[in-house]
C-alpha cells in the first residue's frame, strides 16, 4: 500500500503543518536553495525521495566521521539543545508540531531535571 500521494508524505495533524523561523547560519546555507524557482527546497517539481535523502545523509555521516544517527535522530538533538539551554517548553512543543505539550514534556521530560537544577541554583544564591 503506497503512504504517499503524489510523492509527499501526508501530515499526521492539522498542528504538523507550521511556519518556523530559521537562525542566520541555517538561512546562509540554504540562501542557494531558497534564490531557485522551485516547489520543493530539495528537489525541483517533485520532492527528493526519502531513499535518496537518506542515502545522501549517510553518505555525509560518514565523510564527517561522526557517529551513526537517522535525520529524525536530528529533531531530537534541536528540541534537547532548544530545552538544554533554557527554551520555553510550550514554544519547543509548538516547534515540533506536537498537538499537546504534553507529548514533549513525556519525551524530554529529562531534560527538564537539569532546569529544575538551575532553579534551585538561582534560588540558593
Amino acid at each position: 500500500m503506497k503512504h504517499y500521494v503524489n510523492g509527499v508524505k501526508p501530515l499526521k495533524t492539522a498542528s504538523s503543518r507550521r511556519t518556523i523561523q530559521l537562525d542566520i547560519q541555517t538561512l546562509e546555507v540554504l540562501k542557494p536553495l531558497l534564490e531557485r524557482s522551485t516547489m520543493y527546497l530539495f528537489g525541483d517539481l517533485e520532492p527528493v525521495s526519502l531513499s535518496t535523502l537518506q542515502r545522501s545523509f549517510k553518505s555525509a555521516l560518514v565523510a564527517s566521521g561522526l557517529k551513526k544517527i537517522t535525520i529524525h535522530d536530528l529533531r531530537h538533538s534541536h528540541a534537547s539543545y532548544l530545552i538544554g539551554n533554557g527554551a520555553n517548553v510550550v514554544a519547543v512543543s509548538r516547534r515540533l508540531g506536537h498537538s499537546d505539550v504534553n507529548i514533549t514534556l513525556k519525551v524530554y521530560t529529562h531534560m527538564l531535571k537539569e532546569s529544575e537544577d538551575k532553579l534551585l541554583m538561582i534560588l540558593n544564591r
